[in-house]
């Protein structure tokens, strides 16, 4: 599977992730101990995107997977 193709398909990379994904309102943020919701997804033209008010991650779903699965470039 090539990164377009992952990038088409945000939504269900998400939600194997998040209890909740929609972009209409904040949610825990997955990546800190958030009391508050300050996470939230984006829709951009070929692609969801994500922001964490709190912490401050975000990205794309690429991003996304790195962040929760411990992924590092080495």
């Amino acid at each position: 599977m090539e990164i377009k193709d992952l990038k088409a398909r945000a939504i269900e990379i998400y939600k194997h992730y998040l209890p909740v994904t929609t972009t209409e309102k904040n949610i825990l943020c997955p990546f800190h101990d958030d009391k508050e919701p300050s996470f939230r997804l984006y829709d951009n033209a070929d692609d969801l995107k994500f922001k964490c008010f709190g912490c401050g991650k975000h990205g794309d779903c690429i991003d996304f997977i790195k962040e929760k699965e411990n992924y590092t470039d080495s």
